[in-house]
C-alpha cells in the first residue's frame, strides 16, 4: 500500500551528466521523515534498456521504518516507462 502525500517539495541537487546521476533533498510534504535525500543513478544495459539504483539517506519521524512506500512509488513510475 502506498503511503497517501498531497505534495512534496523537492530540490535537485545535482545532475551529472557523464554519471548519470541524479541527486535530490525532499525539502518538505513527508510527514514520515525529519530529513530525506536521494540519489537515482543509471547504468546503461544494452542499446535501448538501463539499470536504475536508487539510494537513500533519511531520518525517520518516530517509530517509522525504511520508506517503503516510496520505494514502491519509484517502482511504479520506472516501469510505467518501459
Amino acid at each position: 500500500m502506498l503511503h497517501k502525500v498531497s505534495h512534496t517539495e523537492e530540490r535537485i541537487d545535482k545532475i551529472d551528466d557523464a554519471n548519470k546521476t541524479l541527486s535530490t533533498t525532499i525539502l518538505e510534504g513527508d510527514p514520515c521523515y525529519s530529513s530525506f535525500s536521494a540519489e537515482i543513478k543509471f547504468f546503461p544495459v544494452g542499446d535501448t534498456r538501463c539499470e536504475v539504483v536508487w539510494t537513500a539517506t533519511y531520518e525517520p519521524v518516530g517509530d517509522m521504518g525504511p520508506p517503503e512506500h516510496i520505494k514502491q512509488m519509484l517502482v511504479v513510475v520506472f516501469k510505467s516507462l518501459e
